[in-house]
């Protein structure tokens, strides 16, 4: 969820405010009262705190991906195909891009899609994919590197390094 408001500058939302922002926020203060604003005013975006993900969930994906890609089992065309498939298939399209008349246009949802249209889904950075969707991908690359039949040592070693924990 989240929220966005315009409000006055006041003591009570300068005490709020975090201290490593403390000296962005008042610069931008000092730069509205500069142009002889009476009561300076900012916006406020508010929204719940996604769990991000943890380094080592990010070491052992990028590893996992790297290993899948090297050891030639893949059908995916390249390695960023694959890391970007991948991420679609577990969290979707953070938004798709089509052509209609060769014109390209964005939207965030599929079902604004016109029919018959060439398409094309954006994955999701995974730096802001939350540590939920990081365990899916994890897994589902995993099983689907089984599936593939990936068995080299290095693959062997990043499964028990996952299993010890490491």
């Amino acid at each position: 969820m989240k929220t966005t408001f315009t409000t006055e500058v006041t003591k009570e939302l300068r005490e709020i405010v975090p201290h490593q922002y403390k000296q962005s926020f008042l610069e931008v203060i000092l730069k509205a009262s500069g142009k002889n604003v009476k009561t300076p005013q900012v916006t406020v975006t508010i929204e719940n705190v996604k769990a991000p993900g943890s380094n080592e969930q990010n070491k052992a994906w990028h590893s996992l991906i790297g290993e899948y890609w090297a050891s030639g089992c893949s059908s995916y065309h390249s390695y960023e195909d694959m890391r970007d498939l991948l991420k679609l298939k577990i969290c979707g399209a953070k938004e798709w891009v089509y052509l209609v008349d060769g014109r390209q246009h964005t939207v965030k949802d599929y079902e604004s899609i016109p029919n018959g249209c060439q398409k094309v889904g954006i994955p999701k950075s995974w730096s802001d994919f939350t540590k939920q969707e990081r365990r899916d991908m994890i897994d589902f690359t995993i099983a689907e590197m089984i599936q593939a039949g990936v068995n080299t040592k290095k693959f062997d070693e990043i499964m028990k390094g996952l299993e010890n924990g490491k």
